[in-house]
This record gives C-alpha cells, sequence and structure tokens, in this order.
C-alpha cells in the first residue's frame, strides 16, 4: 500500500530521514533506513535518498501495508504525568517564551532526567492536540540558572531560531552578582575551551572566540558585591561565569568558578531578556519583540551603597 504525504511550509526544509522519523515514531531507526535502501520511499514518484532535502509542494511515498503503518505511525503517548506546568511568558502558534526555574533542567541529560523544560513543554502542548513536532528548546541554559527559554513548536521556527542564534542577532542579556566591586562598563574577550571530564570552561588559545560586556547595576561596598547587566555577544559554554572568574570577580554562590556560597547556595545568575533584531523570514513578526523574564527575589538583597 502506498501511503502518500504531501510536504508543506512546516515540514519543508529537512532532510528526508528526519521527515521519515517524525512520520514513523514507532519505527526503529534501522527500519526507516531500509525502507529507502529498498526503494520503498519516493519522492515525487522517483527512488528517494535518505539526505534529500524536502522542499514545499514535494509528495513523499511509503510503501507499506495498512497494518504496519498504523503501527510504526500511531502517537506515542506523552507519559509525562509529572511534568510541572509551564511558567509562560508569551505564546502563539509557533513558539513558546517560558520561565525556566533554578534547578531545573533544559532538556534530558542522561537517561532518567524528568521534569526537564523540554518535558514540560511536551506536556503543555500535548494538552492541545496532537504532537505533530516535538518542542525543541532554542536557548539552552544551565541547571542552576534561572530566566528566560524559547521552545519551538514546529520545524521552520526551529530553524528560524536556530538561525538567528547562530548569527547573533539576537540580543541576550543576563543579570548575576559578583564578588568584589566594579566601577566601570567593560568588554571582556578571551578565547575559551571546555574541558569535558570537569564541565568547565577555561581559557585557551586554541578555544573559540568568546566575547562577553558587562556593566555594573548595583554596588555593595561594604560587602564587595556587584550586580552587574551582562550582554553576551558570543555563547560559550559557562561563557559568563568562565570570563568573570577570569577577572577575579567569580559569580556569588559559583564553586566551581571560585564563588562563595555564603550568601547563596547556586550561582546568582539569570537570563533576563531576548529581542530579535531586525530579521525576516518565518518568525520575522517576532522582531524587535522584548520577552522577559522577572528578576529572582535574591537580587533585591542587594541595593546600592
Amino acid at each position: 500500500m502506498l501511503n502518500k504525504y504531501e510536504i508543506d511550509i512546516l515540514n519543508a526544509n529537512q532532510r528526508l530521514d528526519k521527515f521519515l522519523f517524525r512520520l514513523l515514531p514507532n519505527a526503529p531507526k534501522s527500519f526507516v533506513y531500509k525502507l529507502v535502501r529498498t526503494k520503498d520511499v519516493k519522492l515525487n514518484g522517483k527512488r528517494a535518498m535518505i539526505g534529500d532535502l524536502l522542499k514545499d509542494g514535494d509528495v513523499v511515498g511509503v510503501y507499506l501495508s495498512e497494518k504496519m503503518f498504523e503501527e510504526m505511525a500511531r502517537e506515542k503517548e506523552v507519559g509525562i504525568k509529572d511534568a510541572a506546568d509551564l511558567s509562560l511568558v508569551y505564546e502563539d502558534e509557533n513558539i513558546i517564551v517560558c520561565h525556566k526555574p533554578q534547578g531545573v533542567l533544559t532538556h534530558p541529560e542522561r537517561a532518567g532526567d524528568k521534569d526537564t523544560i523540554v518535558d514540560r513543554a511536551l506536556s503543555h502542548v500535548a494538552k492541545s492536540g496532537a504532537i505533530q513536532f516535538e518542542p525543541v528548546c532554542a536557548n539552552r541554559l544551565d541547571r542552576n540558572t534561572s530566566g528566560i527559554i524559547i521552545v519551538a513548536k514546529n520545524l521552520p521556527s526551529a530553524q528560524w531560531l536556530a538561525e538567528v542564534f547562530r548569527s547573533r542577532a539576537a540580543e541576550k542579556i543576563y543579570f548575576c552578582v559578583a564578588h568584589g566591586v566594579i566601577e566601570e562598563k567593560t568588554v571582556i574577550k578571551d578565547s575559551l575551551a571546555k574541558d569535558a571530564k570537569l564541565n568547565k570552561a577555561f581559557k585557551s588559545d586554541e578555544g573559540r572566540e568568546a566575547v562577553t560586556e558587562i556593566e555594573p547595576v548595583r554596588i555593595d561596598r561594604k560587602n564587595e558585591f556587584t550586580v552587574l547587566k551582562v550582554k553576551l555577544i558570543t555563547g560559550r559554554t559557562h561563557q559568563i561565569r568562565a570570563h568573570l572568574s577570569g577577572i577575579g570577580h567569580p559569580i556569588v554562590g559559583d564553586a566551581k568558578y571560585g564563588g562563595k556560597r555564603n550568601i547563596h547556595k547556586f550561582p546568582i545568575l539569570h537570563a533576563y531578556s531576548i529581542v530579535f533584531e531586525e530579521s525576516d523570514g518565518f518568525l520575522g513578526y517576532l522582531c524587535g519583540r522584548v520577552f522577559v523574564s522577572e528578576l529572582p527575589k535574591i537580587f533585591g538583597k542587594f541595593s546600592e551603597k
């Protein structure tokens, strides 16, 4: 039996195998590859190749018995009963903008990780109907960093967001509390590499360029703390934490990078806002919009002195 599917804009610009994995979520990858290899998948009536890039209007045909197709294409049960609700900032048919609390993973890092932002987004989308596309987090925050997260609800949104962040066409603002007194606005430029075993970034000439702009907004001279507004020019792993540690002003609570935990057990670091700069394309209507995640109460303990 030939099952035909016309590719629309929501499924265009992806490889054929990626489309088939979503079309047949219960099929092992080896089974999908075999279908293509044995010519049981057609693209516009012709033999298809795994790496074919799908375009709007293309027709994909899959030869499978009705019973087999129903089994392979049956919707997966979400099965995330323990996932908490998202703290929504904004939502439309293409994206979710939400607040990630401190202590919650962006996505699972190992088997058994539950109630991540991805889990919560999947559960949230499932409540409104069938899941056509598993939500994808466009930006990632460390477990102990709170703040703004943007989730794509379909492929074109995921692709648009990935390109915007790759090309640095979005302004990302963080706030943190650093040890010591920082008087002046400063730009920190260092190449950073990552020690995978220690899960820690460090300065290295062989690393990737990292640029961070910091600006003091509150200074506690008596106790020697500075609340900083931080603008990420690049987006490397642990960039803010490593850069501030490198100039002798680690984030309060960030023991991994030299910060003390006498005030807070975790790094006082918050992803405050994202602004999409001028860019056309699928989510061009978001340009100029400011998405904000309010500062946690811990920041209220620090005042101008």
